[in-house]
């Protein structure tokens, strides 16, 4: 009888904390509803004419609302009730934001309604979405962060997560890193997003290899935090150009953040998310293997594709890492070449003029051999033009040149270095960036664009292919 009574008791809990759970989820739908123009069910999306552009409301339940915004016509979205994010960065309430040539998913977990002005080129919404499996994946890599957090003052410590995501182009790899890097924020860790992706830059530029403590929510709009990033120059797009180099700033960047983490144990605790390149197969698989290799990464997230997971679960480079697949969710959408290059342009032109052209570069004009450029090359022959970098086995198949045409430097993105001479170039960080606008060989002159006034930070100045053509 008395167990009889436990058992019951036991049940009536259960009964009654699943009536609350109910109670709540009803007062979330009830509170997403709260401002919204028009009701809708759940679903339904209502457009509307607001001063000649179209305005739409839909209510969100336990889904996504997915968005495309073209180049020529910005979106504005607005939470009007309830709790939605975006990529894991939750978005205020009353609060709108705009964008454009972008293509972003609005989720909720308990309901919101959501409300947005302009014209898209795509949106709908789909409940189908893989973001309980990403919840998961972050349940994962927490553990192993407290985990790493109790060994403190152990014989052994143990590291936090080092994650790699690998997949081709167009899976979603940079949203599912912004996604774990922010819910370990929520938490109170600051994990390092680590940028191998040099073709798009979502750090800086493109071209650079990159890596940036977060300890906020990433901004929707203007991305990660560039206040301290750790930045070294590649100069190209794709690492055919200079495979060795790329390899070797990946070290370089490893050898930064190992003595961080030994120096801080909330950085050793934190770990870090590293997004890599979409070339998966040959020098693109190769260079993969060896980044997870250099950073020491414990965690492979392989998305969008099985051959990829069966590969590197075969791989013995790989054995005693972690490697799981992850899906690739419906609403990430294949990028063409112009779609591509315009947003690496765009990327650039933020750089120096910001999301919204809130900031004001300076423009300077200097005789052309006041500026010290210089490119690194592979090592085929000696030349009294090309200097020896370094002596280590990393350096020894590069060269430094000078660039001084005017075909090399015109239009080009510079890197400040940090170098204190013309051998450190290839091993130094870099202070930041600037663009060669014009240059006058009849009077000597070079005109270029920095982010700030001021004499530069650096007398040496690294460059490579990449090129921007903006106003």
């Amino acid at each position: 009888k008395s167990m009889a009574r436990r058992t019951f008791d036991v049940h009536w809990r259960r009964d009654g904390h699943e009536r609350t759970r109910r109670r709540w989820r009803r007062n979330d739908r009830l509170d997403a509803r709260k401002g919204a123009r028009k009701r809708s069910r759940r679903g339904e999306i209502v457009q509307e004419e607001t001063n000649g552009a179209d305005a739409w409301n839909v209510c969100l339940q336990e889904c996504e609302l997915r968005l495309e915004a073209s180049w020529e016509n910005p979106l504005q979205v607005t939470l009007q009730a309830g709790k939605a994010e975006v990529f894991g960065t939750e978005i205020p309430v009353g609060h709108e934001f705009s964008f454009k040539g972008q293509k972003i998913a609005v989720f909720t977990w308990h309901g919101a309604t959501i409300r947005v002005k302009g014209k898209p080129e795509v949106a709908y919404q789909e409940s189908d979405t893989p973001m309980a499996t990403y919840l998961n994946a972050h349940g994962i890599l927490e553990a192993r962060r407290q985990r790493a957090k109790e060994s403190t003052g152990k014989e052994q410590e143990l590291q936090g997560p080092r994650v790699l995501l690998a997949g081709p182009v167009d899976v979603g790899k940079s949203s599912i890193s912004k996604i774990l890097i922010n819910y370990a924020v929520k938490k109170g860790w600051a994990p390092v997003m680590v940028d191998l992706d040099i073709g798009q830059g979502n750090l800086t530029v493109p071209g650079a290899i990159s890596a940036v403590p977060v300890e906020a929510p990433i901004d929707i709009l203007r991305g990660y935090p560039q206040e301290i990033p750790l930045v070294y120059q590649f100069g190209h797009t794709s690492p055919t150009e200079n495979a060795e180099h790329y390899k070797y700033l990946v070290k370089r960047v490893a050898e930064v953040l190992d003595a961080r983490c030994k120096a801080s144990e909330h950085a050793r605790c934190s770990g870090m998310v590293i997004n890599t390149m979409g070339w998966v197969e040959g020098l693109g698989y190769t260079l993969l293997l060896d980044a997870a290799m250099t950073l020491k990464v414990d965690v492979i997230l392989v998305i969008g594709q099985e051959r990829l997971y069966s590969v590197l679960k075969g791989e013995q480079s790989l054995k005693g890492k972690e490697i799981v697949k992850l899906p690739k969710s419906g609403g990430v959408v294949t990028r063409d070449r112009d779609y591509r290059q315009k947003s690496r342009q765009m990327r650039i032109k933020e750089y120096f003029y910001g999301h919204e052209e809130e900031f004001m570069p300076h423009s300077q004009s200097v005789p052309i051999e006041a500026l010290k450029a210089y490119r690194l090359l592979k090592k085929q022959s000696a030349s009294n033009h090309a200097l020896p970098v370094g002596q280590t086995a990393e350096h020894k198949t590069l060269t430094v040149a000078p660039m001084d045409s005017t075909k090399d430097l015109m239009h080009t993105i510079l890197a400040v270095s940090h170098a204190s001479t013309v051998e450190e170039i290839a091993a130094e960080n870099v202070a930041g960036f600037i663009y060669v606008s014009d240059i006058d060989p009849i009077n000597n002159r070079l005109t270029y664009l920095a982010p700030c006034p001021g004499p530069l930070p650096g007398k040496y100045l690294l460059g490579g292919t990449l090129k921007a053509y903006f106003e």
